[in-house]
């Protein structure tokens, strides 16, 4: 007998086909909604990163309530004339005795003369003279105070808002990479293209190597390769805001070498943050760091260029007042364009004393860096032969020093010059620099004594760029090597790349009230040789050089203030509209000349100990005219009004300082 088997029932297929089409349905209504509600985050993120752009170019006015007492202290020059209209009638009522000869002789006769004479005339009358201006200006006003929100802290957290933003959008849009509208169009060369890269001759070898330690970045030494067709702004992917710079991408992490037959060492960016730049580099085996400041106007703050020798000078520690080491491209690229940075400087200064370390406090410190393009040229670089852009730089430290001496205070006066140059390219950076020198001076008061001492800064080799290592998105590096650079080119890292003579202060024992020349002991003009004891007649020799002193300042400041007083007349009438602007531009020339030469004279002084501090006082005063004369050049490149007032004012200051040091000089003479 067959046995039956048992079977699952089985659904009918036409319910199995409804069943496959009903969840077909609710599936692609599922995928609608999914994608409405895409659709609508995309438009919602569309509208915030708008927001945020919006947000990002704000200009937020605030009021800000004054109530204070301002002071004013001023010399106001006066140089015009004031016609005076006369309109009046004359009375004449008098008898006049005129004589007369006659064959009888000579006779007088009475001539009554009684009338009115009219007078109608204009009486031109002038006045040139300054008037003291020494009160105080209370101002109760409003002033309204714009926030540029770029030029904030909060610009560079909306950035990176705005990033996040768009890298969200860019994954709901199915988009591989994010792709921002302000970033630059180029980007680094991906992994891919360098190995396509790699078979040809005429492209670029790039070694591809793991991100190495902020403090020392991992440099690829094998093999050394070239490159020759990179995109001109390959090394700056990012947007850094106001660190953006042409001739320097700071790219967090990037790290340039160089090398010279002196020393090698590496410069890397550490941080980009809030428009500042941090970056680190070595010297004499030793970590350095330093900032960098980004501003609208370039890249600059207390930065200074070759910041790692300047530590052979001391703990100097340097504030911005004004001007940039890199401007905008467009001012850097006319050739023979001058520009400069002014900075305040205070920090410790080292000498020696026989075995013993003395350090000085900078009392008042002051940096002036000038800046001039040279011209262009053609130069072999890390991304192959690129035109370069050549700087020179000069540097003048001016430092007042006080050292603690034997209970006693010893002021020192060290001007220091130094010239660098400096050639930048497009899209790297500096590919080379090159230390030139330069002279050390110092002016060393010990009680009488005057001590000067001139000093030789060495140059040195120039420094090339070997290699360029930048990070990748995934934190690899990539290094990119100048071609023909090998290992065995490389010089090892020194341990004393600047050999400059120690500061010594002279032993107190020597020093009898003379002045000395250590570099020619046969002295300046007037000096005396060095004395094995003292005199009953130092007082009175004291008092002769005090004198003497007193009327060379006396000299100089008259040809200062005439120079000035000229000067400022000559800028209210071109204020007025009575002088044309050639006219004004000859009238400051010649302040220029007439304030540079008793400038020059009063720096190569040598003050006798009791007047030290007025010394210091009229040299300070001298520094604004001096930074007058640096601004009105600049106004007449581009002219502001606000350089030409601050400048009238920076004058002003200048010949009231000037003015309140020779007082106080010939009250200490009295």
């Amino acid at each position: 007998m067959q046995q039956e088997t048992n079977r699952p029932a089985q659904w009918p297929m036409g319910i199995l086909w409804g069943l496959v089409v009903v969840l077909l349905v609710l599936n692609v209504a599922l995928l609608f909604i999914l994608n409405q509600a895409r659709l609508l985050a995309i438009d919602t993120l569309n509208e915030v990163e708008i927001k945020l752009n919006k947000l990002a170019t704000e200009v937020i006015v605030y009021n800000i309530k004054l109530d204070q007492s301002v002071p004013v202290k001023a010399d106001v020059p006066l140089n015009q004339t004031v016609n005076i209209p006369l309109d009046t009638v004359l009375p004449i009522d008098q008898v006049l005795t005129v004589p007369f000869q006659t064959p009888g002789g000579k006779i007088e006769i009475d001539m009554p003369i009684k009338t009115d004479f009219p007078i109608n005339i204009v009486v031109p009358v002038d006045f040139n003279q300054s008037i003291r201006v020494d009160t105080a200006v209370q101002l109760d006003t409003t002033v309204p105070v714009e926030i540029d929100i770029a030029r904030t802290s909060l610009a560079s957290y909306l950035i990176q808002a705005r990033q996040d933003v768009v890298r969200l959008r860019n994954y709901l849009t199915l988009q591989a990479e994010p792709v921002l509208s302000d970033l630059p169009v180029s980007d680094p060369l991906p992994v891919s293209e360098l190995e396509e890269a790699a078979e040809s001759p005429t492209q670029i070898q790039a070694a591809i190597v793991e991100e190495a330690p902020a403090s020392e970045p991992n440099i690829l030494v094998e093999p050394p390769v070239s490159s020759a067709s990179l995109p001109e702004n390959n090394l700056q992917p990012v947007d850094l805001g106001f660190c953006k710079h042409t001739y320097w991408p700071l790219q967090l992490n990037t790290a340039w070498s160089y090398n010279s037959p002196d020393s090698f060492y590496v410069q890397q960016v550490d941080q980009v943050l809030d428009n500042q730049v941090q970056l680190s580099t070595q010297y004499e085996g030793q970590g350095v760091q330093f900032n960098l400041e980004c501003y609208e106007e370039g890249l600059g703050g207390a930065y200074l260029g070759d910041m790692r020798r300047i530590t052979e000078f001391g703990d100097l520690q340097f504030s911005s007042i004004g001007g940039m080491f890199l401007p905008h491209p467009e001012q850097m690229e006319e050739i023979e364009t001058i520009w400069s940075q002014e900075l305040n400087v205070t920090g410790m200064v080292q000498a020696h004393q026989g075995s013993e370390v003395i350090a000085g406090e900078i009392e008042q410190g002051h940096a002036t860096a000038t800046y001039r393009s040279i011209n262009f040229e053609m130069m072999e670089t890390p991304l192959g032969q690129r035109e370069v852009l050549r700087i020179e730089q000069k540097l003048n430290l001016s430092l007042a020093i006080n050292f603690e001496l034997d209970d006693r205070t010893v002021p020192v006066t060290e001007k220091i010059d130094l010239t660098t140059v400096y050639w930048f390219a497009r899209g790297i950076g500096p590919v080379k620099m090159h230390w030139q020198g330069g002279t050390i001076q110092r002016d060393i008061q010990i009680d009488d004594a005057t001590v000067i001492q001139q000093i030789s800064v060495p140059a040195l080799a120039e420094e090339q760029l070997v290699s360029v290592c930048i990070q990748l998105e995934d934190e690899s590096s990539e290094c990119l090597w100048t071609s023909g650079i090998s290992e065995e080119d490389l010089t090892a890292p020194s341990d004393s790349e600047l050999a400059i003579e120690t500061f010594v202060l002279p032993d107190l024992a020597d020093l009898q009230g003379n002045i000395i020349d250590e570099t020619d002991v046969a002295g300046t003009s007037g000096a005396a040789e060095p004395s094995s004891g003292s005199s009953n007649n130092d007082s009175d020799d004291n008092r002769l050089l005090l004198l003497a002193y007193a009327e060379t300042i006396a000299g100089l400041a008259e040809e200062i203030n005439q120079a000035g007083n000229k000067f400022g007349a000559a800028a209210m009438n071109y204020r007025d509209g009575a002088l044309a602007l050639g006219e004004f531009q000859t009238e400051f020339e010649t302040f220029k000349s007439g304030v540079e030469s008793p400038m020059n004279k009063v720096n190569q002084l040598s003050p006798p100990s009791p007047a030290a501090a007025v010394h210091q006082k009229f040299v300070a005063g001298l520094e604004q005219c001096d930074q007058a004369i640096g601004l009105m050049d600049q106004w007449f490149d581009h002219q502001d009004s606000g350089i030409k007032e601050t400048t009238i004012l920076l004058v002003a200051s200048c010949l009231d300082q000037v003015s309140n040091a020779e007082e106080e000089l010939r009250e200490l003479i009295q």
